[in-house]
């Protein structure tokens, strides 16, 4: 069962339902809404929590890249960045509860107003990271960016097109590569075309659902001169959308030799995982980039 398709037909207003049709519930239609409303209040039931788990996760690997690289700023490029979640939990002190909160709750909103709405809650080191948002919907990382959430977007499908010049100059200096919900939709064909881009090796922070075929994004990266190192306790991504979902999952041979432990009744599981440059992987022992927070890491 894999985790992600190359070559996917996605479009600008869908991610294709056809990649994972025994696997996962269909969300297609809240991904690329002219607002994000939908988005949350549809996984807010369902509990989705990644990008609770993976900020401080993020904001440790910035604060080690500042150190190791000599920069000030470290530049982000989050894969399938959608409403740009990431870099809101990056730039504003805000949880991600408080962003379900904040979109569920019945009011309307615009990108202009969230924006002035946060800025009092503008994190100090807010402009110690520059985050460019990468997805196939185009709303989605239009409200981003207007939001403050995202500072630059890239709107391309990576597992079909290549980069042209000019994006390709807008994520050159790309320190860490963050894919917290996309490796559903995309592989090593938008990996390998990145990395042709970038002036320099990138850390590479991902999420596989648990019991997806990784192999192939592995291999890019160790390609790529990256060695990939495994979190040994799986994370609760989200809520079993319904009981298809949970026979599924529960249908994984894969999950029974992961080395990972029992499988949750209730939650599809994401494994954290973390590819560096050898050399720089030995000045910062993964274990102590990834642990002593207080979530199921710890």
């Amino acid at each position: 069962m894999t985790e992600r398709t190359i070559g996917s037909n996605l479009t600008e207003s869908t991610r294709s339902s056809e990649q994972q049709p025994q696997r996962k519930a269909s969300f297609n239609d809240i991904y690329n809404a002219p607002h994000p409303g939908p988005y949350f209040s549809t996984l807010k039931p369902l509990d989705y929590r990644i990008p609770h788990f993976a900020q401080p996760v993020i904001q440790r690997l910035v604060n080690e890249l500042r150190q190791l690289r000599g920069r000030n700023r470290i530049t982000i490029l989050d894969l399938c960045a959608g409403y740009g979640v990431n870099g809101a939990l990056l730039k504003y002190d805000i949880s991600l509860d408080q962003i379900y909160q904040m979109y569920d709750s019945g009011k309307a909103r615009t990108a202009e107003g969230d924006r002035a709405a946060l800025a009092s809650r503008r994190r100090e080191d807010s402009q110690a990271v520059r985050v460019i948002g990468q997805d196939v919907a185009s709303r989605a990382l239009a409200y981003a960016k207007a939001a403050g959430f995202l500072d630059e977007t890239l709107h391309v499908n990576l597992e079909e097109k290549d980069l042209t010049e000019a994006q390709e100059d807008l994520i050159a200096e790309t320190d860490l590569v963050t894919i917290t919900g996309g490796l559903s939709y995309i592989g090593e064909a938008t990996l390998l075309r990145v990395f042709g881009a970038l002036h320099r090796p990138p850390w590479v922070l991902y999420y596989p659902l648990r019991g997806s075929e990784t192999d192939t994004v592995n291999d890019a990266l160790c390609e790529a001169g990256l060695r990939p190192e495994r979190w040994h306790k799986p994370l609760p991504q989200r809520r079993f959308a319904n009981d298809m979902e949970r026979r599924n999952a529960f249908g994984i041979t894969d999950l029974d030799t992961d080395g990972l432990g029992p499988a949750s009744s209730t939650f599809h599981q994401a494994v954290l995982y973390l590819a560096r440059p050898v050399k720089e992987a030995r000045k910062a022992p993964f274990a102590a980039l990834v642990t002593g927070f207080s979530t199921p890491l710890a």
